[in-house]
């Protein structure tokens, strides 16, 4: 009977462990979760502060899955960039040694079972009895999940020193340390938690069932096995997701190595040199050593990293939408980023889809460093006219769908209403595209005409469209309000300019009383065309900016754009 309970205790524990790591995750992702976003967005502005940024998150939020996922997040949203993102990774990993640490100076001091009983009664009645949603219910949450935490590893240490009477260390010597590598790193896949193979580790070491040389092998493994979170979270996701992924991968691989290989000379080195003597305190000093050493290795290399993962996995042309893809509609402030940028690429593409209609070369209107990417998307995936605005409208859709899940996830009503003016930028978009579309029959007639002035026409119809959408694509590159207006002044009175020209060119044909080939309320009909569509251009850049176009100053409910 003896033999049997203790495999169901240790799975007990196991199995509360991890329900506490959730628990805890959730709650903290509740209280922090959006102040945690800004706090690895503002430093991440290099990958040094990525590094200080990602180990302090993960810290905090006991969960470098957490923190990997999240970086999935704002990378697929385009708030990230790929260098970095890598600091916020190398900290993640950096970060995760901290729960080995917290355990082996307290968890083993305390009497685990006394406080984690207490942590449950006043958690399980905080959640039970106190309102729903609320604050202090999550508090409740909280302290439950510590609980939780503290009563699983307890219930682990208790099943492994029973283990300890029946079980030598000896027996871990008969196998090669690559098996218990490979078995650790496949139990950490399986379980979805370093820090509870961290934890069951200590655990071993401590009851003195594990020897520190085999559980040190098993440390490096479960390092290796904590990748196949971020690798299932990023692999169906846009091309940076799986760069980040790989990268994940790629540096947890190359630090295994080294401390696989080096295990006996670094372990040497804390114990005799630095006179850590403690089992459990030498396995979380190995932990960290070995992750600290690969930050060391890698960060110098990180743009060549970065350049490196751009060539193996290439950005995929022509998917439909490249930001909002899996980012999660929960993380808002990832997926208003992925939102903002989204919509900015729509527009950009319908004014792609009406250049071709007009005949006007796009490599001369999206001439910025800012485009490049965006154009030589565009080029090698050039789809015919009419599969080309069938993507807009599919994009449009999903826009629309996802915005509309962010915004029942926002309760701040400024930030509804800042949301919002996306909804508008896409709807003008589209229409910018539809109108224009529906005269590209007659933008055929106009450019086979063999009258010189309707010809002349054709030309300086083209000539203000390609300096308004220059002027537009400059308003999507800066974030001052009052520069923006300016612009969408400026296109505004070329726009009115035009109008009135082939109004006054048309009419005057009229009175002539002469008969062109193309019927003068054709002329007409391209005019307000091309007028409608410009306008709602202009309109979109200013809900995408955030701007009131009337009068320069961010419409009420709307925050200033962000500085990019």
């Amino acid at each position: 009977m003896h033999n049997l309970i203790e495999p169901w205790e240790f799975l007990a524990g196991l199995a509360v462990f991890l329900y506490g790591m959730r628990l805890l995750e959730n709650a903290l992702n509740q209280f922090g979760g959006a102040t945690f976003n800004r706090f690895l967005r503002d430093q991440s502005r290099s990958p040094i502060r990525g590094v200080m940024g990602g180990t302090v998150a993960t810290m905090c939020l006991q969960s470098s899955s957490m923190v990997g996922l999240l970086v999935l997040a704002f990378v697929g949203a385009g708030l990230l960039e790929m260098r970095n993102a890598l600091g916020i990774v190398f900290g993640a990993n950096l970060g995760t040694t901290f729960t080995g640490w917290l355990v082996a100076l307290l968890g083993f001091k305390l009497n685990l079972t006394g406080v984690a009983i207490q942590l449950v009664s006043v958690g399980g009645l905080a959640v039970a009895f106190v309102k729903r949603d609320t604050r202090l219910q999550q508090y409740g949450f909280l302290v439950l999940g510590l609980g939780f935490l503290l009563l699983g590893l307890d219930f682990m240490k208790s099943s492994i020193e029973q283990l300890a009477d029946s079980v030598s260390p000896e027996i871990f010597r008969d196998y090669h340390p690559l098996i218990y590598l490979l078995g650790a790193a496949a139990f950490t896949a399986l379980i979805q938690s370093s820090s509870a193979t961290m934890m069951i580790l200590l655990s071993a070491v401590s009851a003195g069932v594990l020897p520190l040389s085999t559980a040190v092998i098993m440390v490096i493994g479960a390092d290796l096995g904590t990748t196949s979170t971020m690798l299932l979270g990023g692999m169906a996701g846009t091309a940076g997701r799986r760069q980040v992924a790989l990268s994940h991968f790629i540096f947890n691989l190359v630090i295994v190595a080294f401390a696989f290989l080096f295990s006996t000379p670094l372990l040497s080195l804390l114990v005799d040199v630095l006179g850590i003597k403690d089992p459990m305190y030498a396995l979380v000093s190995f932990h960290s050593t070995m992750n600290l050493v690969g930050v060391i290795v890698f960060l110098p290399f990180v743009d060549q990293f970065a350049q490196l993962l751009k060539k193996v996995i290439k950005e995929v042309s022509g998917e439909t939408c490249q930001f909002i893809p899996l980012v999660p509609p929960d993380v808002t402030l990832a997926a208003r980023e992925a939102i903002d940028n989204e919509v900015k690429r729509l527009l950009m593409k319908c004014m792609w889809l009406n250049l071709r209609c007009f005949r006007i070369d796009a490599s001369d209107v999206f001439r910025s460093e800012e485009t490049e990417e965006f154009v030589a998307s565009m080029e090698a995936n050039r789809l015919p006219f009419e599969e080309a605005y069938a993507d807009i409208k599919h994009t449009e859709d999903e826009l629309l769908r996802y915005i509309s899940q962010v915004q029942q996830l926002v309760e701040d009503p400024d930030s509804v209403a800042d949301i919002s003016r996306y909804v508008h930028a896409v709807r003008d978009s589209v229409v910018a595209a539809k109108t224009v579309k529906d005269i590209r029959h007659n933008m055929m007639q106009l450019r086979h005409s063999e009258e010189q002035w309707i010809l002349e026409m054709g030309h300086e119809l083209r000539h203000t469209v390609r300096h308004l959408y220059r002027n537009a694509l400059k308003i999507l590159g800066k974030s001052d309000a009052h520069y923006t207006v300016e612009k969408i002044k400026s296109a505004q009175d070329m726009l009115d300019e035009l109008r009135h020209s082939l109004e006054k060119t048309v009419h005057a044909r009229s009175m002539a009383q002469e008969q062109p080939r193309i019927e003068l309320s054709t002329l007409l009909n391209i005019s307000r065309a091309v007028s409608i569509s410009s306008d709602n251009i202009l309109e979109a850049c200013a809900d995408v900016m955030g701007v009131d176009r009337n009068d320069g100053h961010p419409p009420p409910g709307s925050p200033a754009p962000a500085t990019r």
